[in-house]
């Protein structure tokens, strides 16, 4: 018979907590990139500036910020016989959106989900930057995305 005993002796029970102030000058200094764009503040004055795209507050988040949908392309008419809930509800989505029926492709892009999840936003900022000027946040040329985007 083998017989394996694990022990796991913590160095202390108590828990040691931090102030912001110190959680904050744990953060090594970095200089962060102008195309980084996460802050509220900045992404909201830019989004004001859009000239192509369409920008409408949707909601706001639990923690009262604002939540914006960009869209681009003018929007399909849908003839709707029933509201989302009343058509899944009966099985027969096709009574809310008819997909066959559609002319236009629609995509849609959506984050970031979390909050801290901000890879995402800085995505979707240069995914908007592209089709406003056919560059990237950077600079960088990506033209070809945003004549593909113009024929949707």
């Amino acid at each position: 018979m083998i017989v394996t005993i694990n022990i796991c002796i913590a160095a202390s029970t108590e828990r040691k907590t931090m102030t912001y102030e110190e959680a904050v000058a744990r953060i090594p200094e970095r200089k962060i990139p102008d195309f980084w764009m996460v802050d509220a503040v900045r992404i909201k004055d830019y989004l004001t500036g859009l000239k192509k795209g369409k920008v409408n507050k949707l909601t706001e988040s639990a923690g009262e910020r604002d939540i914006y949908v960009v869209t681009y392309g003018e929007k399909e008419t849908m003839p709707r016989l029933a509201n989302f809930n009343s058509a899944i509800a009966a099985r027969e989505p096709q009574v809310y959106c008819d997909k066959d029926a559609r002319k236009k492709p629609v995509i849609l892009f959506l984050g970031p989900v979390h909050g801290a999840e901000v890879e995402g936003l800085i995505g979707l900022m240069n995914f908007i930057n592209i089709m406003e000027t056919g560059k990237d946040l950077r600079g960088k040329d990506y033209q070809y995305i945003q004549l593909t985007g113009r024929k949707m």
